[in-house]
């Protein structure tokens, strides 16, 4: 037979149960039907993929198929029926198949033969021309042995290549991978796990206690083995937040996972991904600095909002005390001790103006195009002024690297902030101490701005306040330009100092930058623009000058619009001493009414802005659109304003600033009315007096 099948159905020796069964007795079967038979179970058995070999109870060949030989190539003649599974082994030997028994061959084949009738698992035959192949036998109830082997070369080979693609994606991976055995040891690490460790190579990692080589935050002492045990039993753990230690000992954050590995529901050890999270940790830190920074803006904003509205409230009533101020002086003679009185009157509300111009520059809302100059003359006015409420032990110094360097802001605001600085650096020193003011400048700045967090760049003039105090803790520093905090008394602070530095600053197109320590004290330096030059110094304060009547304003007709009653009062009593026709309006509504049945009447309309009904530059608006030609003055708090009449702005407009200064306003309403031709014509050559 083809398949070397050698069987005798009529062999006493054939116990019942090894027999075939054909669906007849034996006895009835014919000699041709009993090859049909035969032939039959041969072709069953060439049809089957896995060779196939029965021996008998002496090992002894009795049956085997083709595929069985053609796994044999080199000793393929030798397999037949009869042959000893002794006489195939000593062959395999002799033709190689089996190279890792090479030197104890001997040995190897009594072991063989002694195992081959114990019961077990199939095993993988590794041939020299590289094939593979699963061997598995089984013992048949006569005593004899069947054996099967299958060619799982491909399946190897697929399995290589899944084994390959799949280290391929573990090596790829950003996280680190390793595995544990169940003492927690490790058993492998992928690239990133070696790189981010710190080790050479994944051999270094191999049998290392990782929980206490390099995990941190283990606590108490016997916590990596709580978490082992926590693995063991099975529970996954996942920490966002915790530390892991490198070769060389630093320390990095990281978030981790770890997951217990079953194999035939049995806990056979564990995988653990790791992820070195330094990089997230700062941009979270970063974010949490801009919304920082977002929140002090908004907080900024609103105090802002909140100064503008108190400012307007109290230029109102600045503008009644210095205007009624200004007409009782027009009425008094310049020698006696009232007139005296009065002054002193026009100069505190001077400087109450002042004091409101800041706060409108801490809003924001009070842009003023035209920038004076300070250096550092106005720093030793401000070094003078603080001498005599520095304690005894305090020492006050200033030094300028450039003592003619200008900067871009008036020297009324420079005052503002050295006095805020230095007299925070007083309180911050119990009785003894150094307050040092330095004025240089600084070219190429690079540096982030500690008030608004804006990236500084460029060449400022920078005046520098430092003491020996002792300094801010960080949650103080945090929060220092907050308007209304303060670490001082209630009766002793307001928590505006600060603020408004930031204000009138970044009014200024500068920047805030502070230094503070417990050992070194406090460093405030203000980065401002460089201004060209100094203009000469202002000849003190100024006194109102008493206005005449003048030909040049004789029968001009002036329209007043302001809600407040008493200012109304104050610019009628004003120009009509110096001849013109005043008309006034509280309602700038009642007033466009007017003007639209006679937009012919005024030759200049000063109005107030802020007006409840309709704002000063919508009425402006309106009345420009029937009358190009008509002089405005607008009486507002915020310079930028004017800004808002847009393309209608023409060469006739003024934005006087609030709260209104007698003479500033007579000059440019006498200015307009010169310039665009009236009922009464104009005189170049008058001036007002």
């Amino acid at each position: 037979m083809a398949n070397g099948f050698d069987s005798d159905p009529d062999s006493s020796d054939a116990p019942a149960g090894a027999r075939v069964s054909w669906g007849a007795s034996a006895e009835g079967t014919s000699a041709e039907a009993l090859k049909d038979k035969l032939a039959l179970l041969e072709e069953a058995l060439e049809a089957i993929s896995e060779g196939f070999v029965l021996y008998d109870r002496d090992d002894r060949v009795l049956a085997f198929n083709g595929k069985h030989r053609d796994l044999f190539p080199s000793i393929r003649e030798l397999i037949r029926p009869g042959v000893s599974y002794r006489t195939l082994l000593e062959a395999q030997l002799k033709h190689g198949f089996f190279e890792s028994v090479r030197g104890r061959e001997e040995e190897w084949l009594n072991n063989r033969l002694a195992e081959r009738r114990r019961p077990s698992a199939s095993v993988e035959q590794d041939f020299e021309d590289g094939r593979t192949v699963r061997l598995s036998e089984h013992n048949t109830p006569s005593g004899g042995l069947v054996s099967i082997r299958t060619d799982i070369t491909d399946l190897r080979r697929a399995e290589r290549e899944l084994r390959k693609q799949h280290n391929l994606l573990l090596e790829s991976l950003a996280e680190g991978v390793y595995g544990l055995d169940t003492d927690g040891r490790c058993t492998f690490a992928n690239r990133s796990c070696v790189e981010m460790l710190g080790f050479d190579s994944e051999l270094q990692l191999r049998g290392l206690p990782m929980f206490e080589r390099v995990h941190v935050d283990t606590a108490p002492p016997d916590g990596s083995a709580s978490r082992l045990d926590d693995l063991k039993a099975g529970r996954a753990m996942h920490q966002e937040e915790t530390f892991m230690m490198r070769r060389d000992g630093s320390i990095f954050p990281a978030s981790y996972r770890a997951h217990p590995v079953r194999q035939d529901e049995r806990i056979v050890g564990f995988v653990v991904t790791f992820l070195d999270t330094t990089e997230r940790r700062h941009a979270t830190q970063e974010k949490e600095a801009l919304e920082a920074r977002l929140r002090q803006a908004h907080k900024m904003e609103a105090i802002g909002q909140l100064a503008g509205g108190i400012a307007h409230d109290f230029n109102n009533i600045l503008a009644i005390v210095l205007g009624f101020a200004d007409l009782a002086l027009l009425e008094m003679g310049s020698a006696d001790d009232v007139t005296e009185h009065l002054q002193e009157i026009r100069r505190a509300g001077l400087r109450a103006r002042d004091l409101v111009a800041q706060l409108l520059t801490f809003s924001r809302e009070n842009p003023d195009p035209e920038v004076s100059h300070a250096g550092a003359a106005a720093i030793e006015e401000v070094v003078s002024l603080l001498q005599p409420i520095l304690s005894a032990g305090m020492n006050i110094e200033f030094h300028a690297e450039d003592p003619d360097l200008a900067m871009a802001l008036s020297p009324a605001e420079l005052h503002q902030l050295l006095l805020n600085l230095c007299i925070n650096a007083r309180d911050a020193m119990d009785s003894t101490g150094e307050i040092r003011i330095g004025l240089k400048r600084v070219d190429n700045q690079r540096s982030v701005c500690s008030s608004c967090g804006a990236a500084v760049v460029g060449a400022f003039a920078s005046v520098e306040v430092s003491d020996t105090g002792t300094g801010m803790q960080s949650n103080v520093a945090a929060r220092m330009f907050d308007p209304f905090y303060t670490t001082k008394p209630m009766s002793e602070g307001t928590g505006m100092g600060l603020s408004v530095v930031h204000g009138i600053v970044h009014e200024r197109g500068g920047h805030v930058q502070v230094e503070t320590s417990a050992e070194r004290g406090t460093r405030v330096g203000l980065l401002l623009p460089i201004a060209a030059s100094i203009p000469a110094a202002a000849s003190g304060t100024e006194i109102f000058r008493q206005a005449h009547f003048r030909s040049d304003a004789l029968g001009r007709r002036i329209w007043i619009v302001d809600d407040e009653m008493q200012i109304c009062r104050f610019l009628a009593t004003l120009f009509r001493a110096e001849g013109y026709v005043v008309r006034t309006f509280m309602d700038p509504r009642e007033a466009l009414a007017v003007f639209e049945q006679s937009p012919d009447e005024p030759d200049l309309l000063l109005t107030d802005q802020t007006m409840p009904g309709l704002s000063g530059l919508e009425l402006a608006g309106t009345v420009r659109a029937r009358r190009p030609d008509l002089p405005i003055v607008l009486c507002t708090g915020y310079h930028d304003q004017l800004d808002a009449l847009g393309p209608e702005r023409t060469a006739n407009d003024r934005a006087v600033r609030k709260p209104l200064d007698s003479t500033e306003l007579s000059r440019a309403v006498l200015d307009l009315l010169v310039a665009v031709p009236g009922a009464a014509g104009a005189d170049d050559g008058g001036e007002l007096q």
